[in-house]
């Protein structure tokens, strides 16, 4: 989490804003007004010190130490049902697994599939669940710092749910476009072809699409795919909800971030072995480039 003394802006969402030695950052979003919170694609190693880069803003450029600390264990902080198929456990932290045998609905076991994106985990079952008031026992579920939670059991009402999602908001650079919607999509509904701009008549699919929270997607469009410079309509179809709701086609105006900052050295440093030398840059640079011992 980053803390700024003030709200944040939309501008400081770009990851390619970012860099740090924890890890490839997956998503950012804002938290309590003037918390920024960047998600990494995998975990930290509790206790141990780290580095984030910020590099191409007005403000707060420079180099941030941090330690990534874990002492609490998780706990449940809300249980909601997405429609007749599946219940969402929202939970206080990020949890390393969860299967269906660490649930029980009304007391008992749970036949289906489980989903973990962060610290939100989805249950979907394989029978539809009757509308009206169910409970959940969700088990002991362990963190990355391997704590486990308490046994708990929450209530939750199940709502039937006839409404296909719909888009929120599209943020895109020349490579990346991160689509919001306003429910949770299955995961079963993602695919590439799914998201798509046109050259001309043709249609440019992204390299692939993923899911980076329950309501959030990811499609990259890599090397000669990558977005226009110039605001250009994207094509969003097909995505669903738990309750099999699929979207129609929708078109959304987008213009790519274009990031201008160049890539600076912020440390170079020797390795045990006396033959290798790291070179550490304030931001992603071209594999070629890298390896081209001419540079």
């Amino acid at each position: 989490k980053v803390v700024f003394n003030k709200d944040v802006e939309s501008e400081l969402l770009n990851l390619d804003l970012y860099e740090t030695d924890a890890g490839e950052l997956e998503d950012a979003f804002v938290e309590n007004d003037n918390v920024l919170v960047l998600v990494l694609e995998d975990a930290m190693d509790n206790k141990k010190d780290y580095e984030l880069t910020i590099d191409g803003t007005e403000d707060v450029d420079g180099v941030y130490e941090f330690t990534a600390y874990d002492n609490e264990i998780p706990e449940v902080v809300e249980v909601v049902a997405l429609g007749t198929k599946a219940v969402k456990v929202v939970m206080s932290e990020p949890i390393e697994s969860a299967s269906t045998k660490d649930f029980r609905i009304d007391g008992k076991a749970v036949y289906g599939t489980t989903e973990v994106v962060g610290r939100e985990i989805v249950v979907k079952t394989y029978n539809s669940l009757s509308v009206g008031e169910h409970e959940l026992t969700i088990r002991r579920l362990e963190d990355y710092a391997e704590f486990k939670s308490v046994e708990t059991t929450r209530e939750f009402e199940v709502v039937e749910d006839k409404d296909a999602p719909t888009i929120e908001e599209v943020s895109a650079t020349l490579e990346r476009v991160v689509i919001t919607f306003n429910e949770d999509i299955d995961k079963a509904s993602i695919s590439r072809y799914n998201v798509y701009y046109k050259n001309g008549s043709t249609k440019v699919y992204p390299e692939s699409v993923s899911k980076i929270a329950n309501n959030k997607v990811v499609a990259v469009f890599g090397g000669n795919n990558a977005l226009p410079v110039y605001k250009t309509t994207l094509y969003v179809e097909d995505f669903a909800d738990y309750s099999g709701n699929a979207m129609d086609l929708t078109e959304v105006e987008v213009k790519a971030i274009i990031d201008e900052s160049r890539p600076e050295v912020i440390k170079v440093e020797l390795q045990k072995d006396l033959r290798t030398i790291e070179i550490k840059f304030s931001k992603t640079v071209n594999v070629s480039d890298a390896e081209d011992i001419r540079n």
